[in-house]
């Protein structure tokens, strides 16, 4: 069986940690969705979130594309198409236009979701 990964690319940071929280959340609940729709997939932020909060990298709570910018595009190699989630503010995102070039320079096909029709589609 040839299995398809997906990586999850979402907006998440914030200064505000009510921002952070809800988007974490609102990210979890869509990757356990696609997941019950038969997807594998890598969500960086559902699995990052509670490793950054729950954990002090370099002397605070980081949440920043900085810190976690080699293991994001580490997975990112390691999936087979990249989706884009169209949160609020999806496209002034620093972490998904980085998360979208290294997929362009890959030439992996990327696709873009819809979290309020759950539609999946080739442009946004």
């Amino acid at each position: 069986m040839n299995e398809t990964l997906i990586y999850l690319a979402s907006p998440y940071s914030s200064p505000d940690p009510t921002v952070l929280t809800q988007r974490f959340l609102q990210i979890c609940a869509i990757a356990g969705d696609i997941l019950a729709a038969g997807h594998l997939l890598y969500a960086p932020i559902a699995h990052s979130h509670p490793i950054a909060f729950h954990s002090q990298i370099m002397g605070q709570q980081d949440t920043s594309w900085a810190t976690w910018q080699r293991l994001d595009e580490l997975m990112i190699t390691k999936c087979d198409v990249v989706w884009v989630v169209m949160l609020d503010d999806w496209q002034a995102s620093v972490g998904i236009a980085a998360e979208l070039s290294v997929a362009r320079d890959r030439k992996m096909p990327i696709r873009y979701y819809d979290p309020v029709t759950k539609m999946v589609s080739e442009t946004p």
